[in-house]
């Protein structure tokens, strides 16, 4: 079922990435892709299979994957919603654009209602989810700044700590980390830049959940 083709919106196709909430193997609460984004979409009516859809930020999915928000609040944030009506096929679909505002409540989630975690291959989706969120919004971001010392920079970004396995799968670069009696990780790791040998140092310092990342980068020749 995965990668099966449920709407078109403005042109863009829009594939079945992951059930969320079923009934009688019917899904009801889903995230679809096209190329680049994401976006969630609600069955209002399980005989006619007519759906609310909104596109949502991967910080969104994110939150809302990890309870952080209910399901219903990851629609109501959104400015405008598409009211999909289903023809035959998709691409005979009736699709409307209308402000959020304009919503009838009565068709979305209860409110307060979060997604939970209950399956196997749910926790494994989430968990892949999770490694992709973080190596492109966190590491992939990472933006130098030279100075008169070559090359250096001090980035202060907030990270929960189930994304820090994200950071164990970068190639070929070398590795050396360790903890300190005040619970901070160090993680140093060597890479090319140019004809240069350039040196990072992550620094965790680590709560019961969540953590600050510190990034420091220097001349390894220095």
């Amino acid at each position: 079922m995965k990668g099966e083709l449920c709407f078109c919106i403005q042109g863009k196709n829009l594939y079945l990435e992951q059930v969320l909430v079923d009934y009688m193997g019917v899904p009801i609460f889903f995230l679809c892709r096209d190329e680049q984004e994401y976006y969630v979409a609600l069955c209002t009516d399980l005989e006619e299979y007519n759906y609310v859809v909104i596109r949502a930020a991967s910080q969104e999915i994110y939150d809302l994957l990890h309870g952080k928000i209910p399901m219903r609040d990851i629609i109501l944030n959104q400015k405008e919603y598409w009211e999909v009506f289903s023809g035959e096929e998709v691409s005979l679909d009736t699709v409307i654009e209308h402000k959020t505002g304009h919503l009838d409540l009565s068709v979305l989630p209860e409110e307060k209602a979060c997604f939970k975690v209950l399956t196997e291959d749910m926790k494994r989706f989430v968990d892949q989810f999770d490694d992709q969120f973080f190596s492109t919004k966190y590491f992939c971001e990472y933006k130098p700044a030279h100075g008169d010392d070559g090359f250096s920079t001090n980035i202060s970004i907030h990270l929960p700590w189930s994304g820090i396995k994200a950071f164990t799968n970068l190639g070929n670069y070398s590795f050396k980390s360790h903890w300190s009696p005040q619970a901070v990780l160090e993680t140093e790791f060597d890479w090319e830049y140019g004809h240069e040998s350039k040196r990072a140092v992550i620094k965790r310092d680590c709560g019961q959940s969540e953590c600050w990342l510190y990034d420091d980068v220097m001349n390894a020749a220095a």
